[in-house]
This record gives C-alpha cells, structure tokens and sequence, in this order.
C-alpha cells in the first residue's frame, strides 16, 4: 500500500469567508493550494479542470464552495485509483493514461493523442537517451516513434542488422555493404577547412596527440595533387582517405619523427579497413542521404570504422549549417542504435577515459541546425557525461543494471522507491522523463510490435 504524500493535503475553505471574485489564482491561497496539487497529479491541462477553476474564481461564495468540492471529488477519485493500483508512479499520469487501454505508451503515440502532456514535435524530438536491458523493447518504442513521423528526413545507424526489417515500414531506404565514402565537402565549405576538420576528427577518435601535424601536411599535399589532376585534365575529381595515407610518404619527415607518420598511417588504416570504406574517390552521395530516409547497415564495420562514420555525417551536417539560417524546428532525427558501439567512453586498463569529448560540443551546435538525435544503449556509464547532459529526455525501458540507478536517479528526479522499481520492470514496461515538456518521470508501456528477426514487415 503506499501513502499519499502530506503535500496533496487540502485545506478545506471557510464558507464565512468574505472573497473577491475578480480576484486571480495567484493572489487567492485556496485556489493556488489546489492548482499546485493538480498540477502534481498532472491534471491542471485538462479543459473540464480549467472551466471548474475559472468558475470557482469568478462565481459567489455558494458557487465557489460546491465547485471547489467538485474538484476535490476529482482528486479524491484519482486518489483512490492510486491506492488499487499499487503504481509508484501514479501522483505523475492518470490510471487511465498510462495503460493507455492496454494499446500503448504516451511517449511513441503523440500523433494519437495517447500522451499525458501536450507536446508538440518540436518540443517532444529533443535528443533523447533511450536505455534499457536487452530485449526490454528499446527498438520497439523507437520503431513507434520513428513510424509517426514518416514525411521527416531520417537517418538510421544498425549495427545489429535489425533495421532493414524495418525500412519499408519506415519509408526508408537501406545502405547495404559494401559502399564507400569520399571526402567532398559540403557545399559552400572550402576544402583545407573541410579537410581540417577531417582530421581533427581523426586525431580525437584515433588518439593521435602528437600525428596531427604530418596528417595536416599530407592532406596540403593531397589537395595539391587534386588541383594539378583538376588544371591538367580539365575534370573534377574529390579525395579519399587514401589519398591522404600516400601522401603520407611525400611528407618531409626532418620535422617530425618517425614515429608520428607510422601512427598517422596506422589511424588511417583502421578507419580505411579491409573494405575500403573511405578508399574511393567517388562515394555514396551525403547530401541526398542527409536529406531522405535511410537506413545505414554499420554489422560489418570495425569499432573504429562505426565511430569515424558516426562524426563523418554528424559532422557534415554540423559544417554544412554553417551556411543556412539557425531552424527553430526539427529538420531531421538520426537515431543512433546501440550507440556505444559509435559514441562512447572507451575505459581500459590505464584507468577511466576523460569524461567529456568532443561530441559533446558537435551535439550541442547541430540543435541549432534542427537535428534531432536519438541513443539507444543498454549501458549508460559508457556514455560520455556532456552527452547525457545534452539529452534531454530519458526513456527507461524494462529495467537497467543496478550500477546505473544512481545515476538515473539524478537524472531523471526519481525518489528511492520509483529507482527500486525500475529493476522490476518487465518487458516493455518503461519510464519517460521530459524536463520541458512535465517536470516529473512518467509510467507506462512501449505499443507490442512484432518480432522484427522474422521480416514481417517486407511481407
């Protein structure tokens, strides 16, 4: 059984009292004791609720007092529902809200209006961390999310080779392997700032604190080389990583050491890898991919090569907002499933990895540009702090680890006996937490989809 909280206590008012009916709620004690309580039971949005408030602030004493009552019996109802339901999370949603009849989940059905809160998609496609045991329903939930929204560019990273099931479900396109990208710029960006960022990236992912420098002279050497192609055959051409990996060799090593060419070339050989992934001059086209639904199959990919690919297009979007106006809504959505194998804090033995990167900072600006992202995880302590930090919303999914609850406790504003019920939650059970659209977590059920292993939905 659990107790209601002292807080939702209601002091009854004196029908003796001399009242002011012109008077608002702020100034009126009564009525804002029992504004803040339904707001509390996140029943203050509900129209009948606004047209009680409204009569009991402006109608006489008499009037007042019988529409106060009627509020109170509202409460009083939703009270004793709580108690039958034993649900921890029941002074946050309605009974009725949260098993949704049995159908589905306020957090993927906003299109049906099946959500405690009035969100629009703006306000509701903030990044999002979506975390869980495996085979909890992550996919699904994201799958009902993503379904709604089928007129928005999209972007989806699989590393598990799930999502091509999905992609005509989805109106998406799938990227299957082999397929190679080159390095053209995004258009309106200049090539050696293009390239810099390039290698930037490269220097961060790789490790290479002390390779930037040789990595820099071989690609001034390699946009040589592209020019002089470009003057003497009158033809266009773009560059590869490859091209930067043999320019490496032209490179006057009396500046530099040894050493720093052979780790620039060994970061290059593992982003390039066995399939030449950025070994072809000629590559898929960035702009058309950024731009429609698509489905990228990363299962054959190294670590390396999905953490590269990862900032190569996040940072193509970032580079190419640069020459458009800030949006003020969403744009496109790229969901990133089983992030940590392409967004993570890689510890090791020396210790634990810093807890912040540059990803953090690419997150943060590409909000601006109208990029939406969402991270599916079964872990949360491997993600990057400023990452966590930039997601707004938090979705719980059948549970987590027990090493994670505190950390989910603070994110997510839950009491000790909400964070016990996580590691109680069944399959498909899950817990939403959206700062800025309701300012506590939220109970409810991610919609039952069918098992996407066996291809239904291509049939």
């Amino acid at each position: 059984m659990i107790t209601e909280p002292n807080n939702y206590e209601f002091q009854h008012p004196d029908p003796n009292s001399r009242l002011n009916k012109f008077r608002s709620i702020a100034y009126d004690p009564e009525l804002q004791q029992l504004k803040q309580i339904l707001i509390g039971i996140n029943r203050w949005e509900d129209d009948n609720i606004q047209k009680l408030f409204k009569r009991a602030k402006l109608g006489r004493p008499p009037t007042r007092l019988a529409t106060i009552r009627e509020i109170l019996y509202i409460y009083e109802k939703y009270k004793n529902e709580r108690m039958e339901s034993g649900n921890v999370f029941m002074p946050h949603a309605m009974h009725g809200q949260i098993s949704n009849n049995g159908q589905g989940v306020h957090i993927c059905d906003q299109v049906g209006n099946n959500i405690p809160m009035n969100a629009n998609n703006d306000d509701f496609q903030l990044n999002t961390l979506v975390a869980g045991r495996p085979k909890a329903g992550k996919s699904s939930g994201v799958f009902c999310w993503l379904s709604q929204l089928l007129f928005l560019p999209l972007l989806i990273f699989d590393i598990k080779n799930i999502w091509r099931h999905r992609a005509r479900a989805l109106n998406a396109k799938v990227i299957q392997p082999p397929f190679h990208i080159d390095l053209e710029p995004p258009r309106g960006i200049h090539w050696y700032d293009w390239i810099f960022s390039i290698a930037d990236g490269i220097s961060s992912i790789c490790g290479l604190q002390f390779g930037v420098a040789p990595l820099l002279e071989a690609a001034k050497i390699a946009l040589q080389q592209r020019q002089r192609y470009i003057d003497h055959t009158r033809t266009n051409t773009s560059l590869s990583l490859m091209d930067i990996f043999k320019a490496l060799d032209f490179v006057n090593i009396a500046g530099f050491k040894r050493d720093y060419i052979l780790s620039c070339k060994a970061a290059l050989q593992l982003i390039i890898g066995p399939n030449d992934l950025f070994a072809a001059r000629k590559g898929i086209p960035l702009e058309e991919i950024l731009n429609g639904r698509y489905t990228i199959e990363c299962c054959y990919l190294s670590a390396m090569q999905c953490k590269f690919l990862a900032f190569y297009f996040l940072n193509y979007l970032l580079q190419a907002s640069y020459q458009r106006l800030e949006k003020v809504h969403i744009s496109r959505l790229v969901f990133i499933d089983d992030s940590g194998s392409f967004i993570n804090r890689p510890d090791n033995v020396f210790g634990q990895a810093p807890k912040t990167s540059f990803w953090g900072d690419m997150l943060s600006k590409l909000r601006s540009s109208g990029t939406g992202l969402i991270f599916a995880d079964q872990l949360i302590s491997s993600i990057f702090d400023d990452v966590k930090r930039l997601c707004g919303n938090w979705i719980i999914v059948g549970g987590l680890n027990i090493e994670n609850y505190e950390e989910v406790m603070a994110a997510m504003k839950l009491t000790k006996e909400q964070a016990d019920f996580i590691g109680k939650m069944k399959t498909r059970e899950c817990i939403a937490y959206f700062p800025l659209l309701y300012p506590r977590p939220i109970y409810g059920v991610v919609p039952l989809v069918s098992s996407i292993a066996e291809g239904h939905f291509n049939e």
